[in-house]
This record gives C-alpha cells, sequence and structure tokens, in this order.
C-alpha cells in the first residue's frame, strides 16, 4: 500500500489528473473494513473522508493521454465493478490497461526492487522482460480487470514490485521508483522519479545503519543478498542449492 500510495500520487502530479467519475461507495465499499476517516480536535470533528474510488484522466508531461483508476479495493460486487471500469475505459478509448501493485518477498534493500508480472495474455507474458511467476493465490480485484479488458481486446497487464519483507510496514520509495520505470516500458508513460528516488536513497542509508548495528539482521540481508544475485544468473548457480533457500517464515522467524 505504502508503494502503491506514492506512485499513484506521482502519477496523479505528473499528468494533471482530474476526477471525472466516483464510483458510489455505498455499493462497493464495506464501511466495517474501511471506515471513514473523523478528523477530532478538541471535541469537534468536521465533515468526514469517506473512501472513494475514482477514474481520473490526465495527460503526462509527453503529451500521452491517460486514465487513472483510484481508491481501496472493492469489497463487493466486482463484476459489476468490472463491467463498469472496462466499459467507460473503451469508450475513452483506453488501448492499453496496466494496474500496480506491490507484495512483501524475501528480497533485500540492497537490490533493486524487482517487477512480476500478471496478465491474462502469453504473447505478452513473453514479450515483458519481468519476473514470470506459477503460484495458486486467491485473485485480486485486478486480476477481474486484467480479464475484463483482455475480453474486449484491450491489452492488460499488471506490474508487481517486490518489497523487502522485513520492510513491509514502512513506506517504500523504491519499489515506486521500480514501478514507474516498469510502467514506462511497458506503456512510454513519462513520469519524473528523481523525487522518489532521492527519497530511496536517504532510505537506504537509514536502514544500512540500523541492519550493521546488529549482526544477525547483517546476516541475514547478506543471505538475502547472495540469493537474490543467484537468481539473476543462469540456472544452476554456484554457491546456492534450492533447499539452502529458506521459506518466507523462516525468514520472518529470524527477523
Amino acid at each position: 500500500q505504502h508503494a502503491c500510495g506514492k506512485t499513484r500520487a506521482a502519477l496523479l502530479d505528473a499528468c494533471g489528473a482530474r476526477a471525472i467519475a466516483t464510483f458510489d461507495s455505498d455499493v462497493f465499499v464495506d464501511y466495517r473494513a474501511r471506515r471513514p476517516t473523523m478528523e477530532l480536535r478538541d471535541g469537534v470533528h468536521g465533515p468526514l473522508v469517506w473512501p472513494s474510488i475514482q477514474l481520473h484522466v490526465g495527460r503526462d508531461p509527453l503529451g500521452h493521454d491517460v486514465v487513472l483508476l483510484t481508491g481501496p479495493e472493492p469489497d463487493a460486487g466486482w463484476r459489476r465493478f468490472t463491467d463498469l471500469v472496462c466499459g467507460l475505459s473503451a469508450d475513452l478509448g483506453v488501448r492499453l490497461a496496466v494496474f500496480l501493485g506491490a507484495y512483501p518477498f524475501a528480497a533485500p534493500h540492497t537490490r533493486p526492487s524487482r517487477l512480476s508480472i500478471s496478465t491474462p495474455s502469453a504473447e505478452m507474458a513473453a514479450r515483458l522482460p519481468f519476473l514470470r511467476s506459477s503460484v495458486d493465490v486467491p485473485a485480486g480485484v485486478s486480476a477481474a480487470l486484467e480479464d475484463g479488458f483482455h475480453e474486449r481486446s484491450i491489452e492488460s497487464v499488471g506490474l508487481w514490485a517486490q518489497v523487502p519483507h522485513y520492510l513491509g510496514a514502512m513506506t517504500y520509495p523504491a519499489a515506486s521508483v521500480a514501478l514507474l520505470e516498469g510502467l514506462a516500458m511497458v506503456s512510454e508513460l513519462a513520469v519524473d522519479s528523481q523525487a522518489l528516488r532521492d527519497e530511496a536513497t536517504a532510505q537506504r542509508v537509514r536502514v544500512d545503519e540500523l541492519v550493521a548495528g546488529n549482526d544477525e539482521h547483517g546476516a541475514m540481508v547478506r543471505q538475502l543478498e547472495a540469493i537474490h544475485d543467484a537468481t539473476d544468473q543462469v540456472a544452476g548457480a554456484p554457491g546456492i542449492a534450492p533447499e539452502q533457500i529458506p521459506s518466507g517464515d523462516e525468514l520472518a522467524a529470524e527477523v
């Protein structure tokens, strides 16, 4: 969420986006799970801030037209939501749909955040230079949207940035940088990520200092670096055997 929030803010700002449609939160949001925010000051509160799903339009610095969907994942009515989003996007002339997300992974903060993809198109998966995983997991609404666009002959792909599992509760700008770079590669959208790069560099320094003060944490990061570097080489790279790679639970236990 933290990585995607910064990515969303960068895109909205760079594209000068303005909202053109707001989805009915009473239909798609469960307020028990996503309660509105109340700002209470000296016993007095102002208007509630309700969770909102919106469709925005804008234009990147190179003149590409952009449609941005932002907001919390719907809690209900996914088929109806998918039909609405895909139908509106088709009416607006959308030719490519890209979904941005992040997930915790056994990756070191000392390496660039890597991207994996999800797409209904085997051809698109084959031509993009990102990680291609094989796993059975509960689907998010982005998967339903990917299918909805694909059924309308609109190319769709999800880009997912790896966030070090031990930093999952923190804002992680390096993942936002990776998402914006991946978006530029897939769609040719131009978004300035220098501010996020500066944040990522500053965070790297802070985390390095914290890790340096704990021998166990330092050993864990070095282990993750070795695994990361080995997976960037050809299969069977020396030094790391499959049985030596710790599970996510084992790594979390170390932390």
